[in-house]
């Protein structure tokens, strides 16, 4: 009877993810049909990724311990180490130790990520999948390495790039696997990386990470984009056809007259761009961060020839009270035409207002000597050329093959 009773215990404590090596005959689930994730469950388990409970069930809402992500992930990746890791002294006797350790050799998983050890039964968080499954990749391609550096200072389209919720140090992981289709985030955008994430979400994300390992990350445009941004301040050549054109030592690129002054046409206000991102009809990783509905119809009412351009700024007024009339009068034309500020329930609508709280009031005034940073948006042709000036006389002159 003990014997029996031992063996029914072990039996209940059988998990979703099995140690490695084991497998079970490849029967649906009963409680993941019609689930969304219910092709990408039975994939995983047609091919030994995974096994399901005794009772017929996986569990695909179920939260996911580190052990048994870090299982799956250490049978899904292509990739060998070149030597053993010993890391985590609480592994020992877990059935997770070896799948872990393989991950630490890696370099999936740092270990200082872990300090007082990897607590194997604690809930993995989103961040954690997406750092391990990033780590993964930039083992995999050098050029994969150098983009976890290349965007450090990344622009990420979500709402929590301005509202909070992403640390600095997370930005590259996060720009890696959004950049790489792998994870893009909730419907609302954003990508919660401190909530602790599914059985199904794990499934399906590490399935997508598969078939991204070992590719070339320059065949990722959404990645090209969110590089160039990073590095550059624009991404003019990720998704138009621009091109600078170096007509004397007077003209440069976006970044040699990113910061500096331009004065309007009264000089009532001066501005300072930050970023410039270029927002085609045929898209762009941020097409859905800046683009509403009605954006988007002025675009096809164009035929797709006008550009849509969002510019991050800082604003400063040279005057008491400048009022929202004459600020937008300063600047009417090309690459720096205001056709809107933003504030919260106010003026104009836009999407990028959701995501960025810092704007200026519509109905209020800018005291002199005052600066605010924000975004406004400006438009212009697909097909013809454009200038911007500084207050010092630098130019940045982008044309078509047509101009050239």
């Amino acid at each position: 009877m003990k014997k029996l009773l031992w063996m029914a215990v072990i039996i209940g404590l059988s998990v979703i993810f099995w140690p490695q090596g084991q497998t079970q005959a490849a029967a649906a689930f009963k409680d993941v049909q019609g689930h969304w994730a219910d092709k990408d469950i039975q994939t995983a388990l047609d091919r030994g990724f995974v096994a399901g409970y005794p009772d017929g069930t996986f569990k695909p809402n179920g939260t996911i311990t580190r052990a048994e992500a870090a299982g799956m992930l250490s049978r899904i990746t292509k990739l060998t180490p070149a030597a053993e890791s010993h890391a985590f002294a609480d592994l020992e006797g877990h059935w997770s130790r070896d799948q872990v350790r393989k991950l630490v050799a890696l370099g999936f998983i740092d270990a200082k990520d872990y300090p007082d050890g990897f607590g194997p039964d604690k809930a993995v968080t989103r961040f954690e999948i997406m750092k391990w499954i990033a780590s993964g990749l930039a083992k995999s391609e050098p050029d994969f390495a150098q983009a976890l550096i290349d965007t450090r200072e990344a622009l990420l389209p979500t709402p929590e790039t301005y509202g909070g919720g992403i640390a600095k140090d997370q930005i590259p992981y996060i720009a890696l696997v959004r950049g790489t289709g792998i994870i893009v985030g909730f419907p609302d955008g954003t990508f919660r990386p401190a909530t602790t994430t599914t059985r199904a979400e794990v499934v399906a994300t590490l399935l997508r990470y598969e078939k991204v390992e070992g590719t070339e990350a320059k065949g990722y445009k959404a990645l090209n984009e969110l590089r160039e941004v990073a590095l550059t301040g624009t991404n003019l050549f990720s998704v138009t056809d621009f091109k600078y054109k170096y007509v004397d030592e007077y003209h440069t690129d976006f970044q040699g007259i990113q910061g500096k002054p331009i004065t309007g046409r009264t000089g009532l206000a001066t501005i300072r761009i930050h970023k410039m991102i270029f927002i085609p009809l045929d898209g762009s990783v941020y097409f859905d961060w800046f683009m509403n509905d009605t954006f988007k119809e002025d675009i096809e009412r164009a035929n797709g020839k006008a550009i849509y351009v969002f510019e991050e700024i800082t604003f400063t007024s040279n005057t008491d009270q400048l009022d929202p009339d004459s600020y937008r009068k300063e600047y009417s034309g090309g690459l720096v035409a205001f056709r809107e500020f933003w504030s919260e329930g106010k003026g104009y609508i836009s999407n990028v207002k959701l995501y960025n709280p810092i704007a200026l009031d519509n109905e209020g005034y800018i005291r002199k000597n005052e600066s605010v940073r924000v975004w406004f948006r400006s438009g212009i042709p697909s097909y013809r050329s454009s200038l911007l000036v500084t207050d010092d006389g630098t130019r940045m002159y982008i044309v078509t093959e047509a101009d050239e």
